[in-house]
């Protein structure tokens, strides 16, 4: 047991004091075994959590980055667009001032 060998058990199966001592030994090493299977799988779900934390972490990382990206584009059409509707703009009230300097000048 001190090795680490927890599947040792002693078999006695008299109904005195060495045969309580065995059966107690017995129970002994069970429930220790038990323990150390559950503190090995407590110490794999920390470690499985801690990667799927990271993992997460990362996702968020490369995730705002992405959004960060997506708006500085987003910014640059929205200039774009508003530099289009200036000009189309302009280019109307050229068009509808020549129309009009036109009528009030009868050459239409």
């Amino acid at each position: 047991i001190g090795s680490g060998n927890l599947d040792f058990s002693i078999v006695d199966k008299k109904n005195d004091e060495f045969g309580e001592l065995s059966h107690a030994f017995n129970r002994m090493t069970t429930d220790l075994k038990a323990v150390t299977a559950s503190k090995s799988e407590l110490e794999k779900e920390i470690t499985d959590r801690k990667r799927a934390e990271e993992a997460l972490n990362k996702a968020r990382d490369e995730l705002e980055l992405r959004v960060q990206e997506r708006t500085a584009e987003l910014k640059e059409a929205n200039i774009e667009l508003e530099t289009e509707i200036m000009s189309a703009s302009w280019l109307r009230r050229k068009y509808v001032n020549r129309l009009l300097f036109l009528i009030t000048h009868r050459r239409l």
